[in-house]
């Protein structure tokens, strides 16, 4: 059981864990690369009267839902208004510091198991000391796939209209000091929603906060729109997501750009 379930047990919060969806093993035990399965998400919110509301989902493999809870490890250090933290131990509340001086609160936290062995279940990336320059990040630091970093790109500022652009971490991979990383047993990510869409500093990088696009509601199948909105029970719509703070540019796009 995770931190989150066990502080929120303990002080009494709202706990609700649906029946688990089944699966079916390939014959060397690994689970089946199929669609159709399903993906064990814990959420913790902040609601409107100031407590947190923790619950267990179990929810369809699409990517949006990884994509909601794989940004950073377990054990990532992140820096809040009080000091360092571990993602495990952060909770709805705290306040993230990020970039450009800001402090924003944590509104959500998901996370979800991504698990060990060969391809094709997700990879992860280990992001070696300084591999972004002085401090960034500090020590190794092992992010998930949904992780994005915010850098500047000044050069860029006449196509997107700002300095700074939010790219894919796995976009950085050079096999030297970005690494793609295939665990060998189950490692559990984590994302955070803030008030205000920003980057939070994880162990020295700059990674986005939580945000499913501007476009996903238009895209999206009702049915999986409205379980997906479900996971956080302080919305009741996507608008409540906010804007983005900074443009997203794949690492593809970004080499076509500065090659132009």
């Amino acid at each position: 059981m995770s931190t989150h379930t066990i502080r929120a047990l303990s002080a009494g919060y709202n706990l609700s864990e649906p029946a688990r969806a089944g699966r079916f093993a390939q014959p060397d035990g690994r689970p089946r690369c199929d669609s159709s399965l399903s993906r064990g998400i814990e959420a913790a919110s902040l609601l409107p009267d100031g407590s947190i509301d923790v619950r267990k989902h179990t929810v369809p493999d699409h990517p949006l839902f990884l994509e909601a809870a794989g940004a950073i490890a377990r054990g990532t250090l992140l820096r809040t208004t009080a000091g360092p933290v571990a993602v495990e131990d952060l909770m709805p509340g705290d306040a993230l510091c990020c970039a450009g001086g800001r402090s924003e609160q944590v509104l959500w936290i998901g996370s979800t198991l991504v698990a060990g062995g060969a391809q094709p279940t997700p990879s992860l990336t280990r992001v070696m000391p300084e591999a972004f320059g002085l401090g960034r990040p500090a020590a190794d630091v092992l992010a998930g796939p949904a992780a994005r970093i915010l850098h500047a790109r000044p050069e860029l500022m006449p196509l997107t209209g700002a300095a700074e652009v939010l790219t894919p971490l796995a976009d950085f991979r050079d096999g030297e000091t970005v690494i793609q990383v295939t665990p060998p047993s189950s490692v559990r990510v984590y994302h955070i929603l803030l008030a205000r869409h920003c980057a939070f500093d994880a162990g020295g990088l700059a990674v986005e906060s939580f945000h499913p696009g501007l476009r996903t509601a238009d895209i999206l199948d009702p049915s999986l729109r409205a379980r997906f909105l479900s996971l956080f029970p302080h919305l009741t719509s996507f608008a409540g997501f906010g804007a983005l703070a900074w443009p997203r540019v794949s690492g593809e796009t970004l080499a076509r750009l500065t090659a132009a």
